[in-house]
């Protein structure tokens, strides 16, 4: 599941607060955590183009609304443990479950600031958050004065990132 976070997902199919958000979170999680954690695809360029960037110098953190105990299995069933400084996601409970909330936990965490740091991001409240933060352009060459870069890994609606 790529995504915003499954109780806003959920929300917006059952309506806020409704009880059967927690029901189908629960009955969702039990089946990823067994079972479709793994059904992920790796891009094949992925590894190489990480450890380019980190030859490079680059330090690379994976910040993800899904929850980090997923996200963590995911990096090590891929092999990319070796590639990244740290994974960062939320909680079971949702906490860090907002992009922003998640980046501010990375950067006190890491002491890092923003200004020193991008976001690449496959969703529209990537390039928000980066957006919010005043992060600069990936490119070491910040001519574009994007804060983030968005790509698309799957069929996305082009609109999301306009």
């Amino acid at each position: 599941y790529i995504g915003p976070p499954l109780k806003s997902s959920f929300d917006a199919l059952f309506g806020a607060g409704s009880p059967k958000t927690q029901e189908a979170i629960e009955l969702y999680r039990q089946r990823f955590a067994s079972t479709g954690l793994y059904e992920n695809k790796l891009y094949p360029e992925i590894p190489g183009a990480l450890g380019a960037l980190r030859d490079l110098g680059a330090m690379l953190i994976v910040a993800t609304s899904k929850p980090t105990v997923f996200a963590e299995r995911i990096i090590e069933y891929f092999g990319l443990g070796g590639l990244v400084r740290a994974v960062y996601g939320s909680e079971l409970d949702g906490t860090r479950s907002d992009k922003a909330e998640l980046i501010s936990y990375v950067l006190k965490s890491e002491a890092m600031s923003a200004a020193s740091s991008s976001m690449v991001g496959d969703r529209s409240n990537s390039g928000a958050t980066a957006t919010r933060f005043s992060m600069p352009s990936p490119s070491e060459n910040v001519r574009t004065r994007a804060s983030s870069l968005s790509v698309t890994w799957i069929m996305r609606r082009s609109c999301e990132f306009k």
